[in-house]
């Protein structure tokens, strides 16, 4: 992305890449929006994942393990170079049960506004069975 694009608007792309990613089941897509060294905690609490490889091993779990997962952003604020945003999450496990929970992303961004640090706050035992 060019300097010509404003700051808030090239971290708004770059979350809405995020966000199409899992519904377009694209793994490079999702691996294009952070940093090469990149940190993920998802979810807060489980150890944090550092690097584009340990990032897409977190890809690869979660698509070994659901068919679908649908995520929708349902709010983003953008302050400087962070940024949150409230989500849902609806999924199919590969054993065809229907599962929603919601969350919220903390993001921090480097300079070409790609992800430096993602936390994730969510609750496993605030999974819904549809």
């Amino acid at each position: 992305m060019t300097d010509a694009i404003p700051f808030e608007a090239r971290i708004r792309a770059t979350i809405h890449d995020y966000v199409r990613s899992f519904t377009e089941r694209d793994r490079q897509l999702w691996l294009g929006v952070f940093a090469p060294d990149g940190v993920q905690e998802d979810p807060i609490g489980d150890p944090a994942l550092v690097g584009l490889e340990k990032i897409g091993s977190f890809w690869d779990k979660a698509f070994a393990a659901n068919r679908r997962i649908e995520l929708t952003s349902r709010e983003v604020y953008v302050c400087q170079n962070e940024a949150a945003m409230v989500w849902t999450i609806t999924l199919e496990t590969s054993a065809g049960a229907l599962r929603r929970f919601s969350g919220v992303d903390i993001f921090t961004f480097d300079v070409d506004a790609r992800i430096r640090n993602v936390r994730a706050f969510w609750q496993r035992n605030m999974v819904e069975k549809l």
